[in-house]
């Protein structure tokens, strides 16, 4: 016979669990824990940046590398400056990412 005996990742009460991928014992529980993984500090730090830039008024300007005046987005280069950004498309923001990331790989 098998047992579905877990251990719930919140509190480490041993439960039965209904489905094989459940990992709370209840959803008190599963409500509480998600805070703790999201909350990391690096969204914390983009959360704060995001809202003093939000309070300032700045308005959106046209993408600095391809020059495209819709839907652009801020790209903080450091979040302890959350008022100095660079105004980027969605598509030219990947591109910056992506190349920080690749020189990442090749420091490493």
């Amino acid at each position: 016979m098998v047992t579905n005996n877990k251990v719930c990742e919140n509190c480490g009460t041993v439960f039965r669990s209904r489905h094989g991928n459940q990992r709370y014992c209840s959803r008190s529980c599963w409500v509480r824990t998600p805070y703790i993984e999201y909350y990391t500090d690096s969204f914390i730090r983009r959360k704060r940046a995001s809202k003093a830039l939000q309070r300032s008024g700045a308005v959106p300007k046209p993408c600095e590398i391809c020059y495209i005046d819709h839907g652009t987005i801020a790209h903080h280069q450091d979040y302890a400056k959350p008022l100095v950004v660079n105004w980027l498309c969605v598509s030219c923001h990947r591109k910056v990412h992506s190349s920080v990331n690749e020189l990442r790989k090749i420091v490493a």
